[in-house]
């Protein structure tokens, strides 16, 4: 009988946990920072160019998910949900009797995660085709988070013992806060385009604006 070995608590007590749990809340700002610079720049384009108020507001909702994501990671960081949720499984194995059976269903749960992961990066590519490459370097760091936590939860021994090599900081940290650092850098990068973008604009708003005005005005 599986005996549940989860237990309510900080789950990484370390410098190394508290700091990776810092940089997801860092990365939270950053994501809430960018949120606001795209929800700005999208009142400002507003009746001006309608198709740049649509991209802005897709990247709004972006940056939003973006926040939200890290938040919830930076709170199981130490709540270790995805250990809970696994020990709930084993658990159910062994009662139902297919652990035995058990790496098939992880071999297929990490495919179907793959595969929604895939569908959902596809349908984020379609969606911000029109500005991709401003949100790219964010996504790639979104994307290895969630692709980290997906592997943890598949629970395969040997690669949890591949993500603990290293002393001190070991390669799960590596990878989490690669990740964290991917996404705080492109909303520091966002954001100076975005000013350079508005700087821009208001050198030619007025100019821009009654073009728009006029053109509004002839139809």
């Amino acid at each position: 009988m599986a005996v549940l070995r989860w237990r309510p608590g900080i789950g990484d007590p370390t410098f190394i946990g508290w700091l990776t749990v810092a940089a997801y809340m860092m990365g939270a700002a950053a994501a809430i920072w960018a949120l606001a610079g795209a929800r700005a720049a999208e009142r400002r384009v507003i009746g001006v160019d309608e198709r740049a108020a649509r991209d802005q507001r897709s990247m709004k909702h972006v940056w939003l998910l973006i926040a939200v994501t890290m938040v919830v990671l930076g709170v199981n960081k130490q709540l270790d949900l995805q250990t809970l949720l696994i020990e709930k499984v084993r658990k159910r194995a062994y009662v139902d009797g297919w652990y035995g059976d058990r790496r098939r269903y992880q071999v297929e749960f990490i495919l179907v995660m793959s595969l929604a992961a895939v569908v959902a990066g596809l349908a984020l590519t379609v969606w911000l085709r029109r500005t991709l490459s401003r949100m790219a370097l964010a996504l790639a760091g979104l994307a290895m988070l969630v692709l980290f936590v997906l592997i943890r939860a598949s629970s395969f021994h040997y690669v949890d013992r591949v993500l603990s090599l290293g002393d001190g900081l070991r390669l799960n940290a590596i990878i989490e806060l690669s990740g964290i650092g991917l996404i705080i850098g492109a909303a520091v990068q966002w954001q100076r385009v975005e000013h350079r973008l508005e700087a821009e604009s208001r050198s030619d708003g007025p100019d821009r604006q009654s073009g728009v005005r006029a053109s509004s005005a002839a139809l």
